[in-house]
């Protein structure tokens, strides 16, 4: 009778959604049919995971852990450590909870542009709970855990609408990798990491984040509170995060980094954009007669620290940064 109910519910799971839905959703979203990718299940240096095609059906084999093989269902009872059937009811109820009564797509949300600061500009959010496949893209991309999302304000959208002159849209996230970066007035920053426009917000260009914990003589300045995340990892010290490298600073925010800090650092995107502005910053706050910013935009080994923590170096880029810090000469005031 269990087999019966088994073969039911997951017969009914999958007309309503693909086995390549299914992965998607709660394994790694970004693979490619029989081409090895980086585990999202673990840490892996090297492509050792493959999601393959073997007589209509999706099998997962991991290279590097026997732990990790088999088709979807068999992968998420392991991972949860629940029994095969359980595996199945749990994942027809979170299809229920995010009603999904038609065929799953995977569907990227379009996007129409990126420019909504004009101050008619709303943008309402649905937010949704956290799934596995958030945890493993964060955790093994970033090592950033779904509390300290939390705790710089960063959920996860399941729909959002923007409303302003022009008119009123509403998007359904599919469920997707979409998120809502809140600000304390209401303002919203929504993020699409797989999207071609990442980007959409109604925060002004012009507004700084200040974060004011750690070392009150130590400022960092960087692009992204993504960023600003891994820097905390660091160094426990003051950070300044810039919604758009390429908004300009203000004299009156030049005059209060000035009076309030010793040491600055600049740590933007190592690109054209982020180069030039990191420049511009550095230019405006140095002192011909005292080395107290350092901008280390142009020296990093990857674009961001980001992409230090995709590539498992965060501590290469800690090295660079203590290094500063440690070697500082602070007054002692």
């Amino acid at each position: 009778m269990a087999y019966v109910e088994e073969f039911d519910l997951k017969k009914e799971i999958l007309t309503r959604v693909s086995e390549e839905s299914l992965f998607r959703q709660y394994i790694y979203s970004d693979f490619i049919i029989g081409k090895p990718f980086i585990s999202p299940l673990r840490q892996d240096n090297n492509p050792s995971a493959v999601i393959s095609n073997f007589k209509g059906r999706l099998y997962y084999k991991d290279f590097g852990d026997d732990m990790y093989r088999g088709d979807i269902f068999s992968m998420l009872s392991a991972i949860w450590g629940l029994s095969f059937y359980d595996t199945l009811k749990r994942i027809y109820k979170e299809l229920e909870l995010v009603n999904k009564q038609v065929q799953y797509s995977y569907e990227k949300p379009k996007m129409i542009t990126n420019d909504y600061e004009d101050e008619s500009c709303e943008i309402l959010t649905v937010n949704r709970k956290w799934f596995l496949r958030d945890k493993t893209y964060w955790l093994n991309n970033y090592d950033i855990s779904l509390k300290e999302l939390e705790k710089a304000n960063i959920f996860p959208l399941s729909a959002f609408t923007i409303k302003n002159k022009r008119g009123e849209w509403t998007f359904n996230t599919n469920d997707s990798f979409v998120y809502e970066l809140r600000s304390d007035d209401g303002k919203r920053k929504i993020y699409q990491p797989f999207n071609e426009v990442k980007w959409t917000s109604n925060i002004p260009n012009s507004r700084f984040e200040w974060y004011l914990e750690g070392d009150p003589k130590t400022l960092i300045i960087t692009k992204s509170r993504k960023d600003k995340i891994l820097l905390d990892k660091i160094v426990d010290c003051h950070k300044l995060v810039l919604q758009n490298e390429k908004v300009k600073f203000t004299d009156e925010i030049i005059d209060k980094i000035k009076r309030t800090y010793q040491l600055v650092i600049i740590i933007l995107d190592n690109d054209n954009t982020g180069v030039i502005a990191s420049k511009e910053w550095f230019n405006a706050l140095r002192f011909d007669t005292f080395d107290w910013v350092y901008n280390i935009t142009s020296d990093l080994k990857y674009n961001d620290p980001g992409e230090y923590a995709k590539h498992k170096e965060l501590n290469e880029l800690a090295d660079i940064i203590n290094g500063i810090v440690q070697n500082f000469d602070f007054l002692p005031f």
